[in-house]
């Protein structure tokens, strides 16, 4: 199986020389772009279709209240970084991502390998996690799912169904040993039509990191029907 990067050609050659840039989870929580950005990025939610009852333990009272809630388990998304790729080389993921080139990454094991190294070697780097890697698990809120959400290393692939036509792969690292935990701020239940996701996006703080793991010219290459190869010259 193939793995495709889909980006401005303008950073092709870097890529192949193995400059490869991780995002945090919040970085792309705050992104402008419709097709990168998602306000949901490291949160499992559970909304039910039909209202929810609520039993109130705190004070002894007991009470039940019903409604539209929606349960969260979140990450920390600052902690969290994403390098992201996809199972598919469709033309149609060109326009979504802004790019005109795509990488053909044709031995995404030897690639992850590569990764994991350079994870290991970091100071800040979460070494008892490692570099995880695995297809984005999309889900919709309003189902059950299949996956453990509460499990943070599930969340960090955990996307919401309207993504699912980008087929996306993801390598995740943590910065830390904070990284890959659901701490109690980060469960809880909202009322679903007064939580603001975008909000809550903001008060993170977007960044990157870039790995420099050797070049990958051996595993990998301009895919021959990236709208670049027109003008492109090795």
């Amino acid at each position: 199986m193939a793995l495709y990067k889909y980006l401005p050609s303008q950073y092709a050659d870097a890529f192949l020389r193995g400059e490869i840039l991780f995002r945090n989870l919040s970085y792309f929580k705050q992104s402008d772009c419709r097709h990168r950005g998602d306000a949901t990025e490291g949160i499992h939610r559970d909304r039910p279709e039909t209202d929810s009852t609520i039993e109130i333990l705190s004070g002894g009272g007991g009470r039940t209240i019903n409604g539209d809630f929606t349960s969260l388990n979140e990450i920390d998304s600052d902690l969290v970084f994403v390098f992201c790729t996809s199972e598919i080389f469709d033309n149609a993921l060109f326009h979504a991502f802004e790019a005109d080139c795509c990488i053909e990454i044709n031995n995404p094991d030897e690639f992850a390998k590569r990764m994991q190294r350079k994870v290991m070697s970091l100071v800040s780097a979460n070494k008892s996690i490692g570099l995880l890697r695995a297809p984005a698990k999309y889900y919709d809120p309003g189902k059950s799912v299949e996956f453990d959400v509460k499990n943070p290393t599930k969340i960090t692939f955990a996307k919401d169904i309207s993504y699912a036509y980008q087929k996306e792969f993801r390598f995740a690292y943590g910065k830390g040993k904070e990284s890959f935990f659901i701490n109690p701020r980060g469960a809880k239940i909202v009322i679903s039509k007064r939580y603001d996701f975008q909000a809550e996006a903001k008060t993170g703080a977007g960044a990157e990191k870039k790995l420099l793991i050797g070049s990958i010219k051996d595993i990998a290459r301009i895919h021959p029907e990236s709208p670049c190869c027109n003008d492109y010259r090795t």
